[in-house]
C-alpha cells in the first residue's frame, strides 16, 4: 500500500492509505525473471479473477507471480474461464498451495476487499 498526502478545504492535511493495483505475471520456468500480464480484479483464498489482454487457454496450467514487488508470491493456477468480451479476463484456480502459503492470499485478500 502506499501513502498519500491529501489537503481537505479547511487546509488541513492528512495521510490517507490507499490500495495499488495488485498485480500477476507469468512465470516461465527455466528464465530469469517473469511477464507481468495481468492486474489482479479479485483475489480469493482458492482463485482469482484476472484482467489481460492475452489469455491463456482453458485448462492450462501455469505458475503466476501475485503481488507487489515488495512480497511476491509464485502459484501454481490452472485456468477454469475465460472472458473475451470487451474486458478480457481469466478466473484461476490455485492448484497445490502450501498452507503458508494459503494464508498470505487470504491475508492479501482481505485487503484487497
Amino acid at each position: 500500500m502506499s501513502s498519500v498526502q491529501s489537503t481537505d478545504s479547511s487546509g488541513s492535511s492528512a495521510a490517507r492509505t490507499e490500495a495499488r493495483p495488485l498485480r500477476a505475471a507469468v512465470v516461465i520456468a527455466g528464465k530469469p525473471g517473469s511477464y507481468a500480464m495481468f492486474e489482479v480484479r479479485t483475489l480469493r483464498a482458492d482463485g482469482a479473477t484476472l484482467a489481460g489482454a492475452l489469455l491463456p487457454e482453458l485448462d492450462e496450467t501455469l505458475t503466476l507471480r501475485i503481488g507487489d514487488d515488495d512480497v511476491p508470491l509464485d502459484v501454481v493456477v490452472r485456468v477454469v474461464a475465460l472472458d473475451r468480451g470487451a474486458a478480457p479476463g481469466v478466473e484461476v484456480r490455485f492448484v497445490g498451495v502450501s498452507a503458508a502459503d494459503r494464508q498470505r492470499l487470504e491475508a492479501r485478500a482481505r485487503q484487497q476487499g
